[in-house]
């Protein structure tokens, strides 16, 4: 641990020496970093959010066409049932009467189930809508243009060049490790 303290040293001491600003490649980093992750995040946020659309929009198509069949079903019991009592009182069939009766009532049961689940999807229809327009404001308002490519003006030769490239690369490496480590305890 001391060895790697005193090479860190050494390194920082060569690239003050070469005029290299370590907190500058670091801050420049962290910032493009972030831009750049953040609408990474915005574009899979994005796709769920679309994916989510679909999946309700099918499961309304779905219910959609249950409540037609149960119309349909239940349209054609009361034409049967009309008939059934337009006939002469001694060819009524009572017993049929009755069954069709209840048959609506069942109906008229599922088709306030289908109706309460259509207005609870289209609810949450219109928060994910909500939602993904949100993300795609974010999305659109997100300029590349915002991240700043990094000042190598104050290189004056190639060893300034190779020690500023092997900083920053030290730099994102030791980025990343950091992030990994910091992952690997939230997830503990």
């Amino acid at each position: 641990m001391i060895e790697k303290e005193k090479r860190a040293k050494m390194e920082e001491q060569e690239n003050e020496a070469k005029g290299i600003d370590l907190d500058l490649i670091k801050a420049w980093i962290t910032c493009n970093t972030d831009a750049m992750l953040k609408h990474q995040e915005l574009k899979e946020y994005m796709t769920k959010q679309v994916d989510q659309k679909n999946q309700l929009e099918n499961e309304m198509l779905e219910e959609g066409d249950r409540m037609t069949e149960i119309l349909i079903a239940k349209e054609k019991l009361d034409f049967e049932k009309e008939e059934l009592e337009a006939a002469p009182e001694d060819q009524k069939d009572e017993g049929r009467i009755i069954e069709i009766d209840e048959q609506l009532k069942d109906m008229a049961m599922e088709i306030n189930s289908i109706t309460e689940t259509l207005d609870m999807i289209e609810e949450t229809l219109g928060f994910v809508q909500e939602k993904s327009n949100q993300a795609t404001e974010e999305i659109e308002s997100f300029d590349i243009e915002s991240i700043t490519p990094m000042n190598f003006n104050a290189l004056d030769s190639i060893e300034s060049a190779k020690a500023t490239l092997k900083t920053f690369f030290g730099v994102v490496l030791d980025l990343n490790v950091y992030k990994r480590d910091l992952e690997q305890k939230c997830i503990e």
